[in-house]
């Protein structure tokens, strides 16, 4: 898991790739804030939760680059991240 506030405020981040791991949740604010966050790959069917706030202030020029082995794993995983404030990020499926 990706802790809270673990990555918040980092203006230096600008790609993260978390497919190589078995994620299961995203802590509250753990990426808000970073402004030059560009492309964001993860592989989501263990994804169980995105918390508050995490995609917040994010850029809405950042790719989420989803793996997910079925639809309905992508749509559930989009659908957690967008009410973490990732509404306006750019999403796509691999």
């Amino acid at each position: 898991s990706i802790g809270v506030n673990a990555f918040k405020g980092c203006t230096a981040l600008k790609t993260v790739d978390a497919t190589k791991c078995n994620l299961y949740k995203i802590g509250k604010k753990a990426f808000m804030g970073c402004t030059l966050l560009k492309t964001f790959k993860i592989y989501t069917d263990y994804l169980t939760g995105v918390g508050t706030g995490a995609f917040s202030k994010v850029p809405n020029t950042c790719r989420m680059k989803i793996y997910a082995s079925t639809k309905a794993a992508y749509r559930r995983s989009v659908k957690k991240m967008k009410k973490a404030g990732g509404r306006n990020l750019r999403y796509s499926r691999v």
